[in-house]
Parts: structure tokens; sequence; C-alpha cells
């Protein structure tokens, strides 16, 4: 499925897109894209295929060269962007903190997710998390704006 976003028709999809709003929006509407979210929400894709994938992009990133596989990783952040677990948080933090001239229009694209991310008020509460304030639970639990959601009281 993943690699799907190296088909030609995904690839001839972007060709054109300059601006970081084009990109989002054609991203958004994106078969491909909505592909991948489906599949990781019923977990026939799992985030470690989603970072072999990666991976195997990144070894082409040459310094002083476009990279070629920017609406790729665009479109991952883009299927990440509904997902909230540590790997998906980490995933877009990092494209979003990418300094690289290369991958400018992927570092865009991820902090735009992660602006409407926080601009929607979900964050994470992770194990890690609830452990601090001596509680347990085994799953990671989203908390909405002003709204404590926990297992027990579902």
């Amino acid at each position: 499925m993943l690699n799907n976003l190296l088909s030609d028709r995904f690839i001839d999809t972007f060709a054109a897109c300059s601006s970081e709003d084009s990109m989002f929006y054609l991203l958004e509407k994106n078969d491909v894209v909505a592909e991948i979210s489906s599949a990781l929400a019923i977990e026939s894709l799992t985030e470690n295929d989603i970072r072999a994938f990666t991976t195997t992009l990144v070894e082409e990133f040459t310094p002083g060269k476009s990279f070629p596989y920017q609406a790729q990783i665009s479109a991952l952040c883009v299927a990440l962007g509904g997902r909230f677990s540590q790997y998906s948080n980490q995933y877009i933090e990092d494209v979003a903190s990418l300094e690289y001239v290369e991958m400018l229009l992927a570092n865009r694209i991820a902090k735009r997710i992660k602006s409407n991310r926080e601009a929607n008020g979900k964050f994470e509460i992770t194990d890690a998390t609830i452990a601090a304030n001596e509680q347990s639970i085994n799953t990671v639990v989203p908390l909405h704006r002003d709204t404590l959601y926990c297992a027990e009281t579902a």
C-alpha cells in the first residue's frame, strides 16, 4: 500500500504543486492518503511499516539537491495527522523541525498539521504521563480541550 505513494499517478498529482496550500489540500483529498489512514486505523498497516518505508525514502536525501520524496513524506504526515500516538506525534514533530531547504514543502505541511492539531485542542496522554500521576492505563487516550476521558468513565 505504501508503494502507491511511489506510483506515477500519485507523483503526477503533485508534480505541479509548489505551494503549501495546494499540496495540503490535494493530500487531504487523495485516495492513497485516505487508504493509508484507514489501514492504520484497522492495523493492517503498522507504524513500523511507515518507519521502514520512510527510512528507504530518506536514504535518497542528498544535501544541496531537492529531496524527490517530499510529497510522500507530506502524505505520511497527513495520514498520521488524525492519529494521536507517540509515533505519529514524533513523526510529525520530526518533519516539522527539519531545517533543510531540500525538504521545505514537507516541513511546512508538517508544521501545518501540528498547528491544526494544537488548535483543535487535542493532546496525548501516554503511559509515562499517567505513571507520573500514579495511575495506570494500558492505552493512549486522547484528551480533548477541557474534557478528561478515561477508560473507567467510557
